[in-house]
């Protein structure tokens, strides 16, 4: 089994229920893993339809977040949900234990220079771990994905386009040198908001089959996701349908049932 775990974050994606609206299906890739996924529980008893902040929150804290709240919170987390991830994030669990952990992406030269920024869950989790974003300077240096794959969105500098190919390897790369590895995309639930998908998704499709073809037996792959939403185009909504939980080179047994037991299957895997 693997010591090292890569989690790769779909922002937006579950598990189809409907055969007509399943638009997901001239995705190869993508529909493997769907079909190869557990289904697990993005509402978690919660009334509503499940959102960024409250579900992520849930995902790498550990916590049904929604609950904790008492309702369903969109993208950028609210100061109770803050608290939370201060408190229980897990890059800040994999810290104390010694654990070498990255978070792929990097960020534009400019987004901190903003006077008033919202942040999301994963960016409160690099700060509250003090962990050094990656920028510019790593992407040139293939030592960090953009959020797009390609950097083609890349809005800063002079950055060289990436093949998802290219992409794939860079992010092993990155994986082999940390004991546990996030890269989040997040251009799926957009997508989803706007109902347009199909080359968004390609270049998805495709740097996920390029992954899962060099990925090496050391490292354990894990890729999920917060609610549904680019699955259904009938609406322009998050939908409540399960999401995926996909493994490979990971334990098959205890796997969770719902968003908040993925950080201690996480931890599990990882011995902790």
């Amino acid at each position: 089994m693997s010591d090292k775990i890569l989690f790769i974050f779909i922002d937006g994606l579950a598990i189809p229920d409907k055969i007509d609206t399943n638009h997901l299906s001239i995705f190869p890739t993508i529909s493997d893993i769907l079909e190869s996924s557990k289904p697990i529980d993005p509402v978690m008893g919660v009334e509503g339809t499940p959102q960024s902040g409250t579900g992520q929150t849930s995902l790498f804290c550990g916590i049904n977040a929604q609950k904790h709240i008492g309702r369903h919170q969109y993208a950028f987390p609210c100061k109770k949900l803050r608290k939370l991830i201060e408190e229980k994030n897990i890059f800040s669990d994999l810290k104390k234990k010694n654990k070498k952990f990255c978070f792929a992406n990097a960020y534009n030269t400019s987004y901190f220079a903003k006077e008033s920024q919202r942040h999301s869950v994963s960016t409160w989790m690099c700060i509250y771990s003090n962990f050094d974003f990656l920028t510019e300077d790593d992407l040139l240096k293939d030592n960090a994905v953009y959020h797009d794959i390609t950097n083609k969105n890349y809005i800063d500098g002079c950055v060289p386009l990436k093949s998802p190919k290219k992409a794939a390897e860079n992010l092993l790369k990155i994986s082999l040198q940390n004991d546990f590895t996030l890269f989040e995309y997040f251009l799926s639930d957009r997508a989803g908001h706007k109902r347009v998908e199909i080359d968004i998704i390609k270049e998805l499709d495709g740097f996920l089959k390029e992954l899962l073809s060099m990925i090496p037996k050391d490292i354990g792959l894990i890729i999920t996701s917060d609610h549904g939403n680019i699955e259904d185009l009938t609406s322009k909504s998050h939908t409540k349908n399960p999401v995926p939980f996909f493994t490979k080179n990971l334990p098959l047994d205890n796997l969770p049932e719902d968003l908040s037991e993925v950080k201690d299957y996480i931890l599990d895997a990882l011995h902790l």
